[in-house]
């Protein structure tokens, strides 16, 4: 007798995170299911940030050919300077790598908190499950239209590293002329980060079973995370 097949796939709840959010974080409570949303979220984001290495390579070099440092520089040192930020932009992808699983395991833990201030009923695995899933739209759907973007407008499109962050449109586009700290901070709430953010409350709501408003709070933090890079931005 052979035994019936299981009713959970991690390819069907992949679609459904997209299509069907509800149904699949019902599935993820019940089987926390996250290794091949993972390897889909990271090699995906990884070759994505690979081919946007040019525009990232000249970004670097003009950005700093335009810094106040460079202007104190001889043409040699100059020069010098730039093929070091271009050798270290080449394997910036490789950053992804670690960037990725550092990212999805901050948002877990973040899950966490508010699932045990809730008084939820989510467990690490579940909570896990839920961030790496939800990475498919929020990383690497926006990862795929980013690059696409960047690659449409050509590598000498963009002058420094915030500019390829603005390439994916976002609330920074109300602001063209904020000072580039404002610009960081709304450049944040981007169509696919939004949808993360909203995924993340239903996972809250479905996984967790917490009251509405630590779902949302959930939500918020996780979107407004990053913003904690926003001083550093000059």
């Amino acid at each position: 007798m052979t035994e019936a097949p299981s009713k959970y796939n991690p390819f069907s709840t992949i679609v459904d995170i997209i299509v069907a959010p509800k149904a699949a974080f019902e599935c993820l409570r019940e089987q926390p299911m996250w290794l091949i949303a993972f390897l889909l979220v990271l090699v995906v984001t990884a070759v994505c940030a690979f081919l946007s290495t040019p525009a990232f390579v000249h970004a670097a070099q003009t950005q700093f050919a335009n810094s106040p440092q460079a202007a104190q520089m001889s043409p040699a040192q100059l020069a010098s300077a730039q093929a070091i930020s271009a050798s270290i932009s080449r394997f910036a992808w490789l950053f992804v790598l670690i960037a990725v699983p550092f990212g999805l395991l901050i948002q877990t833990l973040i899950m966490l908190i508010f699932n045990a201030l809730g008084r939820g009923s989510a467990t690490f695995a579940s909570l896990w499950a839920s961030a790496v899933n939800i990475a498919v739209p929020a990383a690497a759907l926006g990862s795929i239209v980013q690059t696409i973007i960047v690659l449409s407008r050509g590598a000498e499109s963009f002058a420094s590293t915030q500019s390829i962050q603005l390439a994916i449109p976002s609330l920074a586009m109300l602001a063209p002329g904020g000072s580039p700290k404002l610009i960081a901070l709304l450049a944040l709430a981007t169509p696919f980060t939004l949808w993360g953010a909203g995924l993340t409350i239903a996972a809250m709501l479905t996984v967790a079973r917490v009251p509405r408003l630590q779902a949302w709070l959930t939500g918020i933090v996780v979107l407004l995370l990053p913003a904690v890079l926003v001083p550093f931005v000059r």
